[in-house]
């Protein structure tokens, strides 16, 4: 079930992605009036949008967890991705390498992918671990 709901929430996504990518200015035009805000949010915009696909599989995967009754899990991997790999990130990024606002912006990609590979990885575990506990349980009855 967890498959065909990561799926579906892609395609929705991959679709909305699309019109976001192709009108990013006139969506940052609600927002600002700005040419530097509509130029920046739209080059912003553009970089992030797709990567907006792996946040489907994370939320996906971290509502299965939680409805098995593993809420601890998916907090954690999430905690740990969406703050502390991005703050790691951002901080080597701006403090060695480069400080320019692209390369910030993805900072929120670094997160997503993080955390998508970290939660189908604990996702996968979790699951064969339950699979064989309830053959465990079958075969005992």
């Amino acid at each position: 079930m967890s498959f065909i709901t990561v799926i579906a929430s892609t395609c929705i996504t991959f679709v909305i992605a699309v019109f976001l990518f192709i009108f990013a200015s006139t969506a940052i035009r609600m927002f600002s009036s700005d040419p530097t805000v509509i130029e920046y949010g739209s080059l912003f915009m553009r970089a992030n949008v797709f990567f907006l696909l792996t946040n489907c599989v994370n939320h996906t995967l971290a509502g299965a967890l939680r409805g098995r009754g593993d809420s601890q899990g998916p907090m954690i991997i999430m905690i740990m991705n969406f703050v502390v790999i991005r703050q790691i990130y951002l901080f080597v990024l701006t403090n060695f390498f480069v400080n320019e606002p692209m390369w910030v912006g993805l900072g929120y990609p670094v997160g997503w992918v993080c955390c998508c590979i970290t939660e189908l990885i604990y996702y996968n575990l979790k699951h064969k671990r339950s699979a064989a506990s309830l053959c465990e349980q079958s075969a005992m009855a």
